[in-house]
């Protein structure tokens, strides 16, 4: 299993992992972090907004490790304990993809107002959005708040197809990940005719 993160503008510090025989690894930009037990690989995509940047691995993990893959996100503000490595060992023997519900439920229109309030995304941003959302016939009530602090992937072809199409709906959207999150279940969902659950 592979447990990683990413820390951009050296903006989190990293907690030492348990020693459990797993895989650890941290991308990162700038002056490499120094905590044992985990691997580092520097980030090299050319991205100026360093949230965008540390996202990419956080959406894109099969471009970076093999198919099939057993994944699991973390960011990097929160330490590995023993409990969430033995909990994402019991998920993959019957998941292949889980993400947490949020546990603020809000709406799609409260996800926005949120965005705008605290200055993540622009009123042009938003309302851009909000006509791409229309154009794909996305219904509004399909909206699924997810918090994406921790998320367990195997890299099969559709998870890392639901992957790609988080990144693509996340670069040409507002400047945090849940919308395009949902946007990409529904996507997924919808084309594979089983929804995400």
């Amino acid at each position: 299993m592979i447990i990683y993160t990413a820390i951009t503008n050296g903006y989190d510090k990293l907690a030492a992992p348990p020693e459990t025989g797993d895989r650890f690894v941290c991308f990162y930009d700038g002056d490499k972090p120094q905590t044992d037990g985990w691997e580092y690989i520097k980030l090299e995509i050319d991205e100026a907004c360093p949230v965008r940047k540390s996202y990419h691995p956080k959406h894109c993990p099969h471009l970076y490790f093999d198919k099939e893959a057993v994944t699991v996100w973390i960011d990097a503000c929160y330490p590995i304990s023993d409990y969430i490595v033995d909990l994402s060992k019991d998920l993959f023997v019957e998941h292949d993809f889980v993400l947490q519900k949020h546990p603020e439920e809000r709406t799609l229109f409260k996800e926005f107002q949120k965005l705008y309030e605290h200055g993540f995304s622009t009123k042009e941003e938003i309302l851009d959005m909000c006509k791409r959302i229309k154009e794909i016939g996305y219904p509004i009530k399909y909206y699924n708040q997810t918090i994406n602090s921790l998320i367990w992937r195997r890299l099969t072809p559709e998870v890392s197809e639901w992957c790609e199409t988080w990144r693509e709906w996340y670069d040409d959207g507002v400047n945090r990940d849940q919308v395009s999150s949902s946007i990409a279940e529904y996507l997924i969902g919808k084309k594979f005719r089983s929804p995400l659950v």
